[in-house]
């Protein structure tokens, strides 16, 4: 199995990433917005209790956000843009006291690129039924 994953830091102070992964577009569109509950580690939420979920909701306006042990569901983005099976683009709504301290949060170890390094591993995984 072979994926590639980039990071770039453009001058705006956003983050991006990326990775390949062996798969049809199809599927990994799917597995990334529909299944992300398969992949998303449980210790990556911000709600008061422990996380049971995490939901993409799939339409332009759609909530992105995680269920949580005492009943509460807690919202960390939207659905900017909904172009399936090809782009979604979306809000992340996660406030901090400081953005260039969440900024590189998202950037480090730990971040977004330990996060698609965990859907890479769920698309190449072989298919499972539920989490």
């Amino acid at each position: 199995m072979t994926t590639s994953a980039t990071a770039t830091t453009p001058i705006n102070g956003s983050v991006r990433k990326s990775i390949v992964v062996r798969t049809d577009v199809d599927r990994a569109f799917r597995l990334f917005t529909d299944g992300l509950d398969s992949w998303w580690p449980r210790s990556h939420h911000i709600g008061k209790s422990p996380m049971t979920k995490a939901l993409i909701e799939g339409h332009a306006g759609g909530r992105c956000y995680s269920l949580q042990e005492d009943g509460t569901d807690c919202q960390w983005g939207s659905i900017l843009v909904w172009e399936p099976p090809h782009r979604f683009v979306m809000a992340w709504q996660i406030t901090h006291e400081c953005g260039s301290a969440m900024r590189t949060a998202v950037d480090s170890p730990g971040g977004w690129e330990t996060l698609l390094q965990l859907f890479a591993e769920r698309v190449h995984a072989p298919e499972q039924q539920g989490r």
